[in-house]
């Protein structure tokens, strides 16, 4: 089983957070962790990164402010295939590796606009789709 989790950090950039994100990983034995709202410059991202889950695999989108969404999961346990990014949502597709289950994983971090909340709401119904046969985990927040 996929143990998974998201948390919006308000900012990954202090050792308080990060160790914070090591013990809530380790307390719950995640394996794939949706982070939002990381605040984490681009230029920052390795650092960052060296001081939280060593060995784990990562995947940021950087095509919004400074990071919003990032993808960590552990790399000996599951593979993590991304299928779309969305300016609100990362798409991914998650394999046990040693289960051989798989389900789709949704990170989302809603805007606080109507409008563009909207857009988020068409894209996940365009992406519900295309699921058969699937279990898909939806992570995040929906801005009211």
């Amino acid at each position: 089983m996929i143990k998974a989790a998201s948390w919006n950090v308000r900012g990954l950039n202090g050792l308080d957070h990060q160790r914070a994100v090591d013990q809530l990983v380790r307390d719950h034995h995640i394996s794939f962790l949706g982070l939002i709202e990381t605040r984490v410059s681009q230029a920052n991202v390795q650092r960052t990164r060296r001081n939280l889950l060593k060995n784990w695999s990562w995947f940021e989108d950087y095509s919004g402010p400074a990071g919003r969404i990032w993808l960590a999961w552990d790399s000996l346990e599951v593979g993590i295939d991304v299928l779309e990014i969305g300016s609100q949502f990362i798409h991914s597709r998650a394999v046990h590796k040693r289960m051989h289950t798989r389900c789709l994983i949704t990170v989302l971090y809603g805007d606080y606009d109507i409008i563009p909340r909207r857009e988020l709401w068409t894209a996940l119904r365009t992406l519900s789709t295309g699921i058969q046969d699937e279990p898909w985990l939806i992570l995040g927040i929906l801005m009211p």
